[in-house]
């Protein structure tokens, strides 16, 4: 007879048949013996123990063996650990050689060189462990509230949909409760402020929190510029977080204009880190390179602004200053096509990985144009370039069920009125056909706003989704449909708890009141008085009350640059 292992452990100890009833066999009743049932015996090893030592099929393991002792972790918690050691398992197996030490990387901050290369290293990446996130014991107890608002609400709102890469929920936070070294100190504490910044646009104790704002933020620039000044090795992808954390901060507070010199002391840390390529070798290296790269290619042309086109002439300094713009657009290709060998490049704003190809390629001919003119070949160049970007928006608009698909979409539209803007320059109501399928996707983001599209429990209306295509096409509004769109998504912007979102309300407000007074100005006409109010409100009671000139009268040709009326307004805004 072939043995069996279907009985009960008492019957298979004895060496006999077990009868097989349930909950107890018949054998061990009429035996007077406890039936123990037929589910396997679990035996808890401790860790890199290969094998149990034998105890017989009865036996139980002992007390010390087990978790019995060990802290409960909740669920939720559990997934957000094993994504973190995934996110290190892959990392580490795609690592094909160590990472050098970055000496140096920019000298805006005044930190120390080493004429020295270090030894290669790996890099040392901060883990979320179970205690981090259960005490946060690197927390001073009155940060806890503004850590845990950062996590549950900000991080969240930080891209347009839910990501479960998303490195405000994951790398970020895991890097500021990494102990007391000074660069995660700077990531803390800037993180701390941003959070603080929301609380008190959001009306939450708001002379506190502005104070808490400033306070932590002070401590962030400290902490950086000391690890600086400290160490002749940097950590790069935490300095980078670190930087960028800052941007987030001074965006969130609104009435700061620091961000245009840290943008360029990110940058001239990337460029520098050129050589060693340390994004190809960390996964937080390479989150926050992606993110610098698309906020270097949004903003290439207004952190340009300052400097006046060069006039190619045979002097000198002229010639000097165009070999440095050469250079500069040689160091962003670089190190945008290193970053991009990544499929996932531009899913942190929304954009898909050709859409961010094409935006690469849209600067480029922005930059030729300004710094060379517009010349027969580059007007060829981007005619092609926009019924490239045109098809593929067109193709993209099969996807529009999925509200990912919708902020693609919209972000590809934006390509396409910044490379028009900034090279042929043409009218509003030539843009028209772009600004008006964006708005209409910024429409549908509103309507589909009831369900749920994700879960974490945040409202994704147009105010999630990037700032920068959307802006871009606002200021183009000159039609009653897409005026009326345009405010309903300020009025979202208004309630995000993002400072400068009242700077980008200002901004754009002046812009359609200028391409007014344009208008009634070349028409010697006159505005109705009820619609020409000093403010944002005259604005709305001009599309509310149909004041605004008709299509058919020429105010779509009526271009009014977005630059000149914030510089009047002397106003800086970020577009993140």
């Amino acid at each position: 007879m072939p043995k069996t292992f279907t009985g009960c452990r008492t019957c298979r100890n004895r060496k006999i048949k077990c009868s097989g009833e349930r909950p107890a066999c018949s054998r061990c009743i009429k035996a007077h013996r406890q039936c123990p049932g037929y589910g396997p015996n679990l035996i808890w090893l401790p860790p890199n123990q290969e094998g149990a030592d034998c105890q017989g099929r009865g036996g139980m393991p002992s007390p010390q063996s087990t978790w019995a002792s060990r802290r409960t972790i909740p669920g939720p918690m559990v997934d957000r650990l094993v994504s973190e050691l995934n996110n290190i398992a892959v990392t580490q197996f795609q690592r094909t050689r160590t990472e050098s030490a970055i000496l140096g990387p920019f000298s805006a901050l005044a930190f120390p060189r080493s004429g020295r290369q270090s030894s290669p290293r790996l890099e040392q990446r901060p883990v979320f462990g179970p205690d981090s996130w259960l005490s946060l014991g690197t927390l001073d107890r009155g940060s806890w509230p503004l850590f845990h608002h950062y996590v549950s609400v900000i991080a969240s709102k930080m891209m347009p949909f839910e990501d479960a890469r998303n490195p405000w929920k994951t790398q970020y936070p895991c890097m500021a409760l990494n102990g007391e070294v000074r660069v995660y100190l700077a990531i803390r504490h800037a993180m701390l402020s941003q959070a603080a910044a929301h609380l008190q646009h959001i009306g939450h104790r708001t002379t506190q929190m502005k104070v808490l704002s400033m306070s932590h933020y002070s401590e962030s620039l400290k902490a950086l510029s000391a690890y600086l000044q400290q160490t002749t090795e940097y950590d790069y992808g935490a300095v980078l977080a670190g930087i960028l954390s800052l941007i987030m901060a001074e965006t969130y507070q609104g009435d700061s204009i620091a961000w245009r010199h840290h943008v360029r002391i990110a940058w001239d840390l990337a460029t520098k880190s050129l050589p060693q390529k340390p994004w190809l070798l960390s996964e937080t290296a390479w989150l926050t390179t992606q993110s610098l790269c698309m906020l270097k290619l949004r903003m290439t042309m207004d952190l340009e602004q300052d400097d006046p086109p060069a006039e190619i002439q045979e002097d000198g300094g002229t010639w000097q200053g165009l070999c440095q713009q050469k250079d500069e657009a040689y160091m962003l290709q670089e190190v945008i096509a290193s970053v991009s060998s990544r499929l996932e490049m531009g899913f942190t704003v929304g954009a898909s990985p050709p859409a961010v190809a094409m935006l690469k390629e849209a600067v480029t001919l922005s930059c030729k144009v300004r710094h060379c003119g517009l010349t027969d070949i580059l007007r060829s160049q981007i005619e092609s370039l926009t019924d490239t970007l045109s098809a593929f928006a067109t193709a993209q608009g099969k996807g529009l069920a999925r509200i990912r698909g919708i902020h693609e979409r919209i972000f590809t539209l934006g390509i396409i009125v910044f490379l028009q803007r900034h090279t042929i320059d043409p009218t509003p109501r030539a843009l028209l056909p772009y600004t008006s399928s964006l708005f209409a996707c910024v429409q549908m983001l509103d309507d589909f706003v009831c369900q749920d599209w994700s879960t974490d429990g945040i409202r994704r209306d147009s105010s999630r989704v990037s700032l920068w295509p959307v802006f871009l096409a606002a200021v183009e509004c000159f039609r009653q449909q897409e005026l009326q769109i345009a405010h309903s998504w300020l009025q979202n912007l208004s309630t995000s708890g993002i400072g400068n979102r009242s700077d980008v309300s200002k901004v754009l407000h002046g812009v359609w009141r200028e391409r007014r007074r344009k208008y009634f100005t070349q028409t010697g006409g006159t505005v109705d008085l009820t619609c020409s109010k000093a403010g944002d409100e005259g604005d709305y009671t001009a599309v509310e009350k149909g004041c605004l000139p008709t299509d058919t009268d020429g105010f779509g040709d009526i271009v009014v640059h977005w630059r000149e009326v914030m510089r009047a307004q002397e106003i800086d805004i970020l577009l993140v």
